[in-house]
């Protein structure tokens, strides 16, 4: 009978300590987007129950390992006058410890807690999964660790393009095409090239055409080079004309699409080509003969 009621208390003790502790809570945001150069809050959000309790070190964001399902613990936490935060030693820890920063815990009342991790400069290796993982300690039932996930995207804007195009062939006559190239990173989101012909005495350009090629957009990669060229037929109007290649995407919304990053050709030259009309007269006839 003892052995029987020993045995009912054990199976009875288990279930009570995998099912237990729905009080403690832990919530973060879904998603978060910065761009590089900028700064993120990770706001991790927990909630303690009555009869829970958290301690030193078992408040930490980890960062998910590249190719794997795993995560690693980048920094620990202390609940408000518990101790001091602290960045670990992991490789995570490492790319972000010289710019970043653990605030201190703070109550926000009715026993929730904020853990708040600001990167101070974004850079495009810190888009991943973030994780916030809480031990609560339960009064008689042990440890339970709670989770929460959020992504990190990282955007960067689009930059000047690479060369000052040059247009060829560099002898440039009237009725000829022109052959121009650009080559520029667009980008993440992945923007657009664009070439503009600013005509000699008209202040308002022309948009000759924008490329249609979209990189495809891959995990923590911000950069994507595009190539983009036209075959515009000059006329003689086209002399001393200029040709720009800009560059655009959703982060650069503060200036004119002709006016965002961007480099042009010199002036070009077009030459006019003129036909040479000679009349000879035959002797003795009324014939003409006309030669181009």
């Amino acid at each position: 009978m003892n052995l029987f009621w020993r045995c009912s208390f054990i199976i009875f003790s288990s279930t009570i300590y995998f099912e237990g502790g729905d009080g403690g809570t832990v919530r973060t945001s879904t998603s978060i987007t910065a761009s590089t150069g900028s700064s993120v809050d990770l706001t991790c959000t927990y909630t303690v129950g009555s009869g829970e309790s958290v301690y030193s070190g078992l408040i930490v964001w980890q960062a998910k390992i590249t190719g794997t399902s795993d995560y690693e613990t980048f920094a620990t936490f202390s609940p408000p006058g518990g101790g001091n935060n602290s960045f670990t030693t992991t490789n995570s820890a490492m790319n972000l410890k010289d710019r970043a920063e653990l605030l201190k815990v703070t109550s926000e009342g009715s026993g929730t807690y904020r853990a708040v991790m600001r990167i101070l400069e974004v850079q495009c290796l810190d888009e991943k999964e973030y994780q916030c993982s809480v031990t609560f300690i339960y009064l008689n039932l042990g440890p339970q660790t709670k989770n929460a996930v959020t992504s990190l995207t990282v955007q960067a804007p689009a930059e000047q393009p690479y060369d000052v195009p040059v247009a060829e062939p560099s002898n440039i006559e009237e009725n000829m095409k022109i052959n121009l190239f650009c080559t520029a990173n667009v980008g993440k989101p992945p923007g657009k090239i664009k070439w503009w012909r600013f005509s000699d005495q008209i202040y308002a350009p022309f948009l000759v055409a924008e490329s249609s090629e979209i990189p495809v957009v891959q995990p923590g990669v911000c950069a994507y080079n595009v190539t983009f060229s036209i075959q515009p037929l000059v006329t003689k109007d086209d002399d001393q004309s200029v040709w720009r290649c800009s560059v655009d995407n959703k982060l650069l919304t503060s200036l004119h699409d002709q006016d965002k990053p961007n480099q042009e050709t010199a002036r070009i030259n077009v030459f006019c080509t003129h036909s040479i009309h000679l009349l000879w007269k035959i002797p003795k006839a009324f014939l003409f003969l006309v030669v181009y």
